[in-house]
């Protein structure tokens, strides 16, 4: 999820926005550094609750031709 995250925020962001735009290598690693935070921030919380990314989930449901339990069980403390 994560990986396809990155893709299309990337090419979205740096070939249609900002296509004409010459970013500098600062620019950039801010623009990165930023994606990455708050992909680090989404998955910890997306992941407390489920047991699989989205895609992940979504790809493990058609391997297996079955839907897949997705929350994460409740813990018995």
């Amino acid at each position: 999820t994560n990986y396809l995250t990155q893709t299309v925020l990337g090419v979205t962001m740096l070939t249609l926005w900002w296509g004409d735009v010459n970013l500098s290598r600062t620019m950039i690693a801010v623009w990165i550094l930023g994606v990455w935070g708050l992909q680090l921030w989404w998955s910890t919380w997306w992941l407390a609750r489920f047991r699989y990314g989205p895609f992940e989930w979504a790809w493990r449901c058609a391997t297996y031709r079955t839907w897949q339990p997705l929350r994460q069980k409740a813990s018995s403390a």
